[in-house]
């Protein structure tokens, strides 16, 4: 369906406001329309890649005005090799971006995979203790990286079109025929009480265009 070796890892828009009965997911953030911290939803794109599929966030969806706000993320690039480590964890970070720079959701995600002796749980503010710890040491660099916009770059890009849904009603007014329809997904619970993720709605990634259903 997608390019995934160039896509990072919600796709909604201003506009239609999704609310779902028995939605999961929600987390408080702060909303640049409302300037307030309100409950926010993360919307989702998929794409298969080798038979498997894949889930990719895009946006922080606000339940109250139904705005979007970008995710962005501090990334971190290991600058040097530094020991002794004072922890555990530690020593599990610096390896961890020895592979290549990590947002830090990636990098929580990589460190709850692997086996490090003495760590039976890796907590986020732990890994933000330690962050900061080896910032101030010169281990590691941190910059904000736009997971957002480089999903929507990847998806616009695509050449790969048989995910794609049906034309774009924006591009057709302008005479521009094409499939550019892609699925948008959102957490909810389902009657057995499992969480999945359901379609929620469409969107464009080249125009933006989009329609987001209400449940």
């Amino acid at each position: 369906m997608l390019g995934v070796s160039a896509l990072p890892r919600a796709l909604y828009l201003p506009g239609d406001h999704v609310r779902m009965e028995n939605a999961r997911g929600l987390r408080t953030r702060l909303c640049p329309s409302c300037k307030e911290i309100t409950p926010h939803r993360t919307l989702y794109v998929k794409a298969r890649s080798g038979g498997k599929t894949r889930w990719f966030q895009l946006f922080w969806a606000c339940e109250k005005c139904g705005s979007l706000n970008h995710i962005v993320l501090p990334n971190y690039t290991l600058q040097r090799a530094s020991s002794p480590l004072p922890t555990a964890l530690a020593t599990g970070v610096v390896n961890a971006l020895q592979e290549g720079p990590l947002d830090v959701d990636e990098l929580i995600m990589r460190l709850r995979k692997r086996q490090m002796p003495g760590v039976r749980h890796v907590f986020n503010s732990d890994v933000a203790m330690v962050l900061e710890f080896l910032k101030g040491r010169g281990v590691v660099a941190e910059e904000r990286k736009d997971r957002t916009a480089r999903v929507l770059e990847a998806l616009t890009e695509s050449s790969t079109k048989s995910g794609r849904l049906g034309p774009c009603p924006a591009e057709l007014a302008k005479g521009i025929e094409r499939r550019g329809l892609v699925s948008v997904y959102a957490q909810r619970r389902d009657p057995s009480r499992r969480t999945r993720l359901n379609v929620v709605g469409v969107l464009c990634p080249s125009c933006q265009y989009h329609r987001i259903g209400t449940h």
